[in-house]
């Protein structure tokens, strides 16, 4: 609507009062001052969709208030989001509210508004929509920057929209490979987000073959429903791995850069799915509760120390997973809380730290036909600090060709491992204690290590039943500063043990055979 000037003055014209006494006379106002508010006002309250009436002189303030105007519900397809004002615009209104249709997006994502033109929804920043991003019935504000219309917010309506944000039946989708439910992990978690799983619900996520990059960003799993959620890899390519999967020529930093590769190249025969990280990041468990399977995890061995290529930092229970290569350590179990429960083999090989370590209270649980494998890591096979690492009955601990200790417990840490482990070519002890605890079934094997086959210190407790000892450089077993060996009915420990055998010293400290 134009300004409508009095009758028979120049454009824009003001009006004036006429005057009698003066003889001035006042602005005759036209037709269209008249009639154009009239019609503009009643067509604002008409397109909020109310009834203009007399009876209400608000109403224009209500239909300003009501937000119709630039409301509109989607009827379109899942990434082509399509919505039709009560007024058509000439241009891309500024704001908009929209409720998306029953399907939720899937990818890149469009709008059309009328007749105008389709542009594309970005988020915030800039970036394209993943899928999941805007869930079907939710509405969402949108704001056009002068190219595209930016997802501001999503909106659930938390009595109206509950059934689209509950999942109460079980359901699988697919991560990865051709035409999946979801491109990534991280996509797949994002959309897993935005919903609560019920008691009578479950969600699989199946990684389809193939190596995946995640680059330098770890994988974050925190959800509040963990327990309803299981990741499993692609089925295994042969058979577990087992001692003879790590080839391995020695202990030193030489020989160790040699059979790190011959390792991953074993492990990539076993594992059809392999996330791949890079500057130490990996996989972060927040929350208890999830399971996950066949993946081969591996790194670049950069980034931090502490890091971990899958690092437990609630429960989780995990069944033929295999860490490669990491910056810190492979698999690791950190914090009160903090439990990695193993159903079948895991192994953390040719990290710079701890192929499988816990500490800070964490702990991990194996038995039956689980097994453990530390193999070829810079320092230590497999280490238990302040934590604990247990075998129910049956688990058996492997560590081999490790640059230091091949099973430690120290700190108050605590490892149990059943009979038949092995711990051999490392290069400090096979088994060391130190302020902790060492404990293993009979018939175990330590062997050909840098230092002894066992070793306890500073109270610490090791015990070695009816093992053998061979090939250990320094000696078979050794106990000080008031430590015990129990290496009670082992071979070859008798003359190559310190103190001598089942004899008090090295500060009140013995080595029973």
């Amino acid at each position: 609507m134009d300004y409508n000037q009095p009758y028979g003055t120049p454009a824009g014209s003001p009006y004036i009062n006429g005057n009698p006494a003066t003889g001035l006379a006042g602005s005759i106002p036209p037709a269209g001052a008249f009639e154009y508010p009239q019609r503009e006002i009643v067509n604002l309250i008409s397109k909020a969709g109310m009834t203009p009436t007399n009876a209400d002189l608000a109403q224009f303030a209500k239909a300003i208030q009501s937000g119709a105007l630039s409301y509109g519900t989607d009827t379109g397809t899942a990434n082509a989001t399509a919505i039709t004002l009560p007024q058509i615009p000439d241009t891309y209104p500024r704001l908009l509210l929209v409720k998306k249709g029953a399907n939720a997006n899937t990818g890149a994502t469009t709008i059309a508004v009328n007749t105008l033109p389709v542009v594309q929804v970005i988020t915030a920043t800039g970036g394209t929509l993943t899928s999941g991003t805007w869930l079907g019935n939710a509405a969402a504000l949108l704001v056009f920057d002068g190219t595209n219309y930016q997802l501001v917010s999503v909106l659930f309506d938390q009595v109206a929209t509950r059934d689209f944000y509950l999942i109460d039946t079980p359901i699988t989708k697919t991560v990865h490979g051709a035409s999946p439910d979801f491109a990534t992990l991280t996509d797949a978690f994002y959309w897993l987000s935005k919903y609560r799983i019920t008691q009578t619900g479950s969600v699989i996520f199946n990684i389809r073959a193939g190596q995946f990059s995640y680059g330098a960003t770890n994988l974050v799993f925190d959800h509040p429903n963990a327990d309803r959620v299981t990741i499993n890899g692609t089925t295994l390519l042969t058979a577990p791995i087992t001692t003879t999967t790590f080839g391995f020529t020695g202990f030193s930093s030489t020989a160790r850069a040699t059979d790190r590769g011959t390792q991953l190249t074993a492990l990539r025969a076993v594992y059809a799915t392999e996330l791949q990280f890079t500057g130490g990041a990996g996989i972060i468990v927040k929350r208890g509760g999830s399971i996950w399977n066949r993946l081969l995890i591996t790194g670049d061995r950069t980034g931090s120390v502490d890091a971990a290529l899958f690092y437990a930092q609630a429960q989780v229970t995990v069944g033929d997973i295999s860490a490669a290569n990491g910056g810190g350590a492979g698999i690791a179990a950190v914090g009160g809380g903090a439990a990695i429960t193993v159903t079948n083999q895991i192994s953390g090989s040719g990290c710079v730290t701890t192929g499988i370590a816990v500490s800070d209270s964490g702990d991990i649980l194996f038995g039956n036909t689980a097994k453990l494998y530390g193999v070829t890591n810079d320092a230590y096979g497999i280490r238990a600090t302040a934590g604990t690492i247990r075998a129910n009955s049956t688990g058996i601990a492997c560590s081999q060709g490790n640059g230091a200790h091949g099973i430690a417990g120290d700190t108050n840490g605590i490892v149990e491992s059943a009979s038949g482990s092995i711990s051999q070519t490392n290069g400090g002890n096979g088994a060391y204690a130190s302020s902790g605890r060492c404990i293993f079934g009979a018939g175990c094997t330590f062997r050909n290590n840098g230092q002894y086959g066992a070793q306890a210190v500073e109270l610490a407790d090791m015990v070695t039943p009816q093992s053998a000892f061979s090939g250990n450089t320094t000696g078979s077993a050794a106990a000080s500063n008031m430590a015990k060996v129990n290496a009670s009915g082992s071979t070859g420990v008798t003359g190559a043990c310190s103190p001598a055998a089942n004899t008090l010293g090295n500060q009140n400290s013995i080595v029973i055979v």
